[in-house]
This record gives C-alpha cells, structure tokens and sequence, in this order.
C-alpha cells in the first residue's frame, strides 16, 4: 500500500497536467477555428489533343481544372502561373 507522503507527491503533478491539457485545448480549438478561413484549391493542368469525329487535324489545348476543397466559397475569375518551357508568366486572381 501506498503511505500519504507518496500520495501527496503523486498528486502535485495533477495541477501541472490540467495546465498542459488546458493549453492544448486551446491551442486546437484555435487552430480548427482558424482552419477554414484559408481559400482551399487543386488545381490540375495538362496538355489534352482533342481530335474531331470526322477526322481531320487535331489541336492541342491546356486543360486548367480548379477544384475548392475548402468550406469557403471561390469564385474563380483569372488564373496565374509560369510556362518554364517560355520563362514567362501568367497573371491572375482568385476571389
């Protein structure tokens, strides 16, 4: 069995460990609630060759696909990005 003074010192961690739990708690709490402010997209590009029914020549075309993943609402008015094959870049917005 176990004698008071041991009991004593077993339970001085016990404030210790309510202050740390607590600040965890917070801490997430915080952080989930300033989770969804952030604009969440994927964005996928590629390069698709549509070729006619009838035949005939094929033309290439960039495909740009955005998907929200987040809770917020986005509208999608312009895009940016950089062609690495030109060394240029594409200016946009996303809203």
């Amino acid at each position: 069995m176990i004698d008071h003074n041991t009991w004593q010192f077993i339970n001085s961690f016990a404030p210790w460990l309510a202050a740390i739990g607590t600040l965890l708690a917070v801490i997430l709490s915080l952080y989930l609630a300033r989770r969804d402010r952030n604009i969440r997209l994927t964005v996928d590009a590629g390069l698709v060759v549509m070729v006619p029914d009838g035949g005939g020549s094929s033309e290439d075309i960039i495909m740009i696909s955005a998907t929200n993943i987040g809770h917020r609402s986005v509208v999608l008015t312009s895009f940016f990005g950089k062609l690495e094959f030109l060394k240029s870049t594409i200016i946009g917005k996303i809203h």
